[in-house]
């Protein structure tokens, strides 16, 4: 078989997996708690895993550009397959999600995946400062910066990545509405946006 061929073959199969519909999650979805249901959108094929190729196809679905997808799909599955795998990988397990959990963040999941609504309402409480019922880039930034743990590094790294991530595939007026955020945290923003068109 020629270069050319077997370039021709694999282009076939990846536009095969690409346009495959999403499996059922390997956790039912009662069962999951909101992290899993959060990070499960990225779980294509439903085996409870999520590889770089599949939070790459994600985030493209969010209709983020393919440089900036390819960068944070590495990045992400850098930053928590290890934690979550319990071994050096660049593949993340939904099973164990709540390993991946860092420093530096909201509280708003606890140490288990869990949905805190106090913790939620504290962000608004303490962050809305205009009291237009999203969060702003500022109020976003200075939220990061305040919950940013001493020596740090990584968890806000984290943290501002994230919340930039969550920022431009989700903002509406130049904020996160109070219900994008809520919809973030269940787990069933993702879907929504995707059912958009991104």
């Amino acid at each position: 078989m020629s270069m050319a061929m077997m370039w021709q073959v694999m282009g076939v199969a990846v536009g095969l997996w690409w346009n495959e519909p999403r499996a059922e999650p390997a956790i039912p979805w009662d069962e999951m708690t909101a992290l899993q249901k959060h990070v499960s959108f990225f779980d294509y094929d439903g085996d409870g895993y999520i590889t770089v190729a599949e939070d790459y196809r994600g985030l493209r679905a969010l209709d983020l550009a393919p440089g900036p997808a390819f960068a944070f799909a590495f990045a992400i599955n850098g930053a928590l397959g290890t934690p979550t795998m319990g071994y050096p990988s660049l593949t993340i397990s939904i099973y164990d999600i709540d390993d991946g959990i860092h420093g530096s963040d909201t509280g708003i999941y606890d140490s288990q995946g869990r949905f805190v609504p106090e913790q939620f309402e504290r962000l608004f409480a303490d962050w809305d400062r205009n009291g237009s019922g999203g969060l702003d880039p500022v109020e976003l930034a200075a939220r990061t910066i305040d919950d940013a743990d001493l020596f740090d590094l990584f968890g806000v790294t984290a943290s501002a990545a994230e919340v930039s991530l969550l920022f431009v595939v989700a903002a509406e007026d130049g904020e996160l509405s109070r219900d994008r955020m809520r919809a973030f945290y269940d787990g069933t923003l993702f879907f929504e946006l995707e059912a958009e068109g991104g």
